[in-house]
């Protein structure tokens, strides 16, 4: 998962979605994505907050049902 500043199209951080723990979307505009430990920052949560995060939420879990 490419997270990228919407107006320079830079990538701000990579995500590999095998180190996705969890992710939730609690909040309208905030996305959530708990990482494990071997991500390039370490582990923890991350919070985006996002006018459209329920969207990426939805194309996640959508994503993640369909790897085998």
């Amino acid at each position: 998962m490419f997270i990228e500043d919407a107006d320079s199209k830079v990538s701000i951080v990579s995500i590999p979605f095998k180190l996705i723990r969890k992710f939730s979307n609690q909040a309208a505009d905030v996305l959530s994505i708990d990482v494990g430990r071997k991500f390039e920052y370490g582990e923890g949560t991350i919070d985006f907050e996002s006018a459209v995060a329920t969207k990426i939420f939805n194309l996640m879990e959508s994503y993640l049902r369909k790897k085998p």
